[in-house]
């Protein structure tokens, strides 16, 4: 059988739990009694209330107090909070930072403006390929083709009339020298070339024959 002494010692035990879980002020013996708050020894603690309640010391927690920034409850995303000279928390917006694509505009229409709500919370901004605002935009690096700027959109025609280099210039004659001067297409007579109905006999011989060999005329005696 639970010995008297035993028994109050639980009970007081079981006492003391309960009030530490509401706040209630425990000495050894128990919770500690009061008439008016005055009897309420102070905890040193600026965040609660130091009262008596139904006859015992309650320290009560003083909603949004704070000793140092840490005793701030976890601000949303893009708040920052603060502990201030008066220990009441304080929540600043983060400059820059975003939570969705609405919030970021860099007023450059050849950018995609988006958050990123992963990481940083921070906006970006990705350049748009083939996006222009002017002609100066666009520059392929091909000195043949007109770079055009075209409702935003970059364009690039090929100049029908300039050259690379001479395999461009090719006019179909061997009799022509094809040359790329300046990216412009040069195209000179080969001085004595000739096809076959270039040639004409007029050295006055009947035995002799005209005739166009590798471009360039030839004649040639008939046995």
């Amino acid at each position: 059988m639970m010995s008297f002494h035993r028994l109050v010692f639980l009970s007081l035990l079981l006492l003391c739990l309960y009030h530490h879980h509401n706040h209630i002020a425990v000495y050894a013996e128990g919770p500690l009694p009061c008439e008016i708050p005055s009897d309420c020894a102070d905890d040193n603690n600026l965040c609660t209330d130091d009262i008596c309640s139904e006859g015992f010391c309650v320290y009560s927690p003083i909603d949004n107090c704070c000793i140092t920034g840490g005793d701030c409850p976890s601000p949303p995303v893009c708040t920052a909070s603060w502990c201030g000279g008066d220990n009441e928390c304080y929540y600043d917006g983060i400059p820059d930072c975003c939570t969705e694509d609405s919030q970021c505009n860099d007023a450059d229409t050849c950018t995609s403006d988006t958050c990123d709500t992963t990481t940083t919370y921070r906006c970006q901004f990705t350049p748009m390929t083939n996006c222009c605002h002017d002609n100066y935009d666009c520059d392929d690096g091909t000195t043949c083709t007109d770079d055009n700027c075209d409702g935003g959109t970059c364009s690039f025609v090929p100049n029908g009339s300039c050259c690379m280099d001479a395999s461009e210039c090719y006019d179909e004659t061997d009799c022509t020298l094809d040359e790329c001067i300046y990216n412009s297409c040069v195209n000179n007579p080969i001085g004595e070339c000739c096809y076959d109905y270039d040639c004409v006999n007029d050295d006055g011989d009947s035995c002799t024959d005209l005739y166009c060999n590798n471009h360039q005329c030839s004649f040639f005696r008939r046995p």
